[in-house]
Formats: structure tokens, C-alpha cells, sequence
């Protein structure tokens, strides 16, 4: 019987052990579930939470982070832009219930890296003497998510929502009017905004083209830091997997899934062909860690080399992408300053290269492109170079320099009459003599 006691005794303190570790073990999950709770919140802030949650497996900085500010309102974030990132704020609910929002987790997103900073009310650093400019965000969080007067007064009128959209993008700008009621008289403390940006670049094939594809930081808290995430996009897409080729050479933060399969079909499909892939793995080895830069516009592609940016248009097809990711390959290649005094020289020799690829693809006999090439002044005349140059940049037999030369400048002559006539952005020098103009030309195709 007392043997019996002393096992029975042992149970229950076996269940008093596993009661208290599976309580403790509940508060500390719930913690990090409320910390990392992302629902609602975009897909940018949710792929930064579980990076974030990654960290904390190693750093275990939640605890510290709670006590100290308290949890993110990842779905009640605001996001600002800039030329080249993204600024989201993310308010911070301190675990006292009768706090107003006094810190504000702040994400600076890039290309390949998301640096961030929490602000506090009271460790504001106060770079422009103005209170309210420097503290309304928190006094609007407190009103828009608490539902409570903020201390200092401050409210706002119901917000102003300005929408731009273009063929391409859509801007959303966002206005809170603040001010202060005292005595009935209300002050105005002005106008503050954010504005959030959303690209479009879904492809749409369009009946009669020739291919159908139409166009298309371990974590310190408070302390700042960053987060590096390589060729992981933040929006949580491997592009590894969705577009290997295109994301190797060419890069987008706020491109959709969409776009990027989109461009890796025009990718393979040029890789397909001698020049094509000779052009890809010559740009891989030249841009090493770096990457083309993609802006979407509508009106037509073109590469600016100064950024060294393709800016892309949502009719194009792949052949115009060879077109302007040959472009690219000659600034990185020429260099920066011999590119930019010679860019009309660069357009024949781009032109030329378009037209050796463009009629090697299935289905060119009887299609749009052998029309144009047919017709169009400009296109006629990149076509006819085939009679003295071959498809490495060669002279033929019989074809002398000088009378190259001489259908050379009239090339250059045609262009400048057909889209090419502006001098400040279309430069000949005349210094590069007659088949010079296809040293590129020549050198890719080395192998083909």
C-alpha cells in the first residue's frame, strides 16, 4: 500500500513537472507568435518577419525586444518611396495597455539588402525644428490603430487619397491634415504624406507577333542593422528557381512573379542561339556581382547606360531585348565614356546584330519582322549591311574598306533621318572607322 502511495506520489509530481514545462513553453510560443504575426500585412513585411524569425533562432532577441518597446503591428504599417527603396514604418504596441504608440520600427528596403531602425518618441534625434513634423506619425498610429487622443493633441482630418496610374504603374499617395484644437480654434499643423507605388508588367501576347510572347544583418535591437538576403528577393520569391537565367544578369525589387517568367522565356528563347547565348555569358562575366537594373515604362525600351539601367516597354518581344541587352554589353564593355561619344555607331551595330537574330527565329518567313525589314527605311537598310559584312562582322571577299565605309555613313545617315536624329543623345565619331564599328559583333561570335 505504501509502495503504492509512493509511486502514485511521484505520478502527480511527474504532472506538476510536465504541466509547468508545457505552460512555460505555451507563454513563450504564444510571445513569439503575437511578435511574428505578419496576417494582413504585405508581402514585403511578411518575408522581413520571417527572415527576422530566422535571426531569432540564433539571437533570441524578442524578449529584450518586447520588454523594451513592446510588439509590431506588422498589418498596420505605412510605406514611403523613394527613388530606389522602400521605407515601410511599422508601429510598435507597447505592452502597456495605457501607452500611446511611442516607437516605430522603421525597414529601408533595397535591392539585396533591407536595413532597419527603431525610433522612439523620446530618442528622436531632432534634425529639423519642428515638433510635429518630427513626431506626427506616432500620434497618427495612435489614432488609427489605439483609437485614443494622443497626449499632445494632435489629430487628424480624414484622409486624402491621390491615385496616378499610368499604362504601367499606379501611384497611391496618401494625405493626413493635422492639427490642434485649442479653445475651438483649431492650429494647423499641416499636410503629411506617403506615397506607395505598385508596377504592372503582366505580358499579354497579342495576335500576329512573330513569338508570342508579348511584353512582360545577427540583430541588435534598437541598434539598427541589416539583413542581407542575396539573390532572394523580399517579396519571398526564390528567383533562383523562377527565372535562373534572367535574375542572374537582370534585377527588379518590385517586379512580380509574372514578369520575371516572362523575361526568363525571352531569356532561354535568346539563349537558344549561338549569338544569343554568347551574349548572356559574356554579360554574366562582365557584371560579376552586379546586375542591369529594370524600370518599367511604356513607348519603347531603351538602356540607360549611365545607370546602367534597361528600361522596358511592355510591348517587347525578345528580340528587342537582345537589341538592348547588346547595348548593354557595349557600355560594360567599351567603358562608360567611349559608349556615350559614339552611341549612334552603337545603334548600327545593335540594329545589325537584332536583324542576325531576329531572321534566324522559327516563323520569320512571311512574319511581321520580314515585313518591316522589307519596307521600313531604317530596318531596309540595317538589313542590306548583309551584302558586305557577314554575320561575324566580317568583310566579304570583294568588299573593300572604303566602300564599306561609305555604306556605312549612309547607314548612319538613315538612322539619323529615322528616330536617331537628336545629336545629345545620338553621338557618331567618326574616328571609328568603317567595320571597327562591329568590334563586339566579332568577338561574340567567335564561336558560332
Amino acid at each position: 500500500m505504501k509502495r503504492t502511495t509512493c509511486q502514485f506520489s511521484l505520478f502527480i509530481v511527474f504532472l506538476l513537472f510536465l504541466s509547468t514545462c508545457v505552460r512555460e513553453d505555451s507563454l513563450t510560443t504564444g510571445k513569439y507568435s503575437r511578435f511574428f504575426d505578419t496576417t494582413g500585412a504585405v508581402p514585403h513585411l511578411q518575408m522581413i518577419a520571417s527572415l527576422l524569425d530566422v535571426k531569432n533562432d540564433s539571437s533570441n532577441f524578442v524578449s529584450d525586444f518586447t520588454k523594451a518597446y513592446g510588439y509590431p503591428l506588422w498589418k498596420d504599417a505605412l510605406s514611403f518611396r523613394t527613388d530606389d527603396r522602400i521605407i515601410f514604418a511599422v508601429p510598435i504596441k507597447s505592452v502597456d495597455l495605457d501607452s500611446e504608440i511611442e516607437s516605430v520600427w522603421f525597414f529601408s528596403v533595397g535591392l539585396t539588402r533591407t536595413d532597419y531602425q527603431i525610433f522612439t518618441r523620446r530618442e528622436i534625434t531632432r534634425t529639423i525644428d519642428d515638433w510635429v513634423e518630427q513626431n506626427w506619425v506616432f500620434d497618427y498610429f495612435t489614432r488609427t490603430i489605439l483609437h485614443k487622443e494622443p497626449s499632445s493633441g494632435l489629430d487628424f482630418y480624414p484622409t486624402t487619397t491621390i491615385k496616378s496610374r499610368t499604362m504601367v504603374v499606379i501611384e497611391e499617395t496618401t494625405c493626413v491634415h493635422a492639427f490642434v484644437s485649442v479653445g475651438g480654434v483649431e492650429d494647423d499643423k499641416g499636410w503629411h504624406c506617403w506615397t506607395e507605388t505598385y508596377e504592372i508588367f503582366i505580358a499579354t501576347p497579342k495576335p500576329g507577333e512573330l513569338e508570342g510572347e508579348g511584353g512582360s544583418g545577427s540583430i541588435e535591437h534598437g541598434t539598427g542593422g541589416g539583413i542581407t538576403i542575396g539573390n532572394t528577393p523580399i517579396l519571398g520569391t526564390d528567383l533562383r528557381l523562377v527565372a535562373p537565367n534572367a535574375s542572374s544578369i537582370l534585377q527588379n525589387y518590385n517586379m512580380i512573379k509574372e514578369n520575371w517568367e516572362t523575361l526568363e522565356k525571352m531569356m532561354v528563347k535568346i539563349k537558344e542561339k549561338c549569338m544569343g547565348e554568347s551574349l548572356y555569358n559574356a554579360l554574366v562575366g562582365i557584371l560579376r556581382d552586379s546586375k542591369i537594373n529594370i524600370k518599367i515604362v511604356s513607348g519603347g525600351s531603351s538602356y540607360d547606360a549611365s545607370s546602367n539601367t534597361l528600361k522596358l516597354d511592355l510591348s517587347m518581344e525578345s528580340n528587342q531585348l537582345f537589341h538592348e541587352l547588346w547595348h548593354a554589353f557595349q557600355a560594360l564593355y567599351l567603358g562608360l565614356d567611349v559608349f556615350s561619344k559614339s552611341t549612334l555607331n552603337q545603334e548600327v551595330e545593335a540594329h545589325y546584330a537584332q536583324y542576325l537574330y531576329v531572321k534566324k527565329l522559327p516563323g520569320y518567313k512571311g512574319s511581321k519582322w520580314e515585313d518591316m525589314y522589307a519596307k521600313d527605311p531604317r530596318l531596309n537598310t540595317i538589313k542590306d549591311l548583309e551584302d558586305y559584312i557577314d554575320k561575324k562582322g566580317r568583310l566579304y571577299p570583294g568588299i573593300t574598306r572604303d566602300l564599306f565605309d561609305f555604306y556605312f555613313i549612309y547607314t548612319v545617315g538613315v538612322l539619323e533621318e529615322h528616330g536617331y536624329g537628336d545629336k545629345t543623345i545620338y553621338k557618331y565619331d567618326d574616328s571609328i572607322n568603317d567595320i571597327d564599328n562591329f568590334t563586339i559583333l566579332r568577338e561574340l561570335t567567335k564561336k558560332c
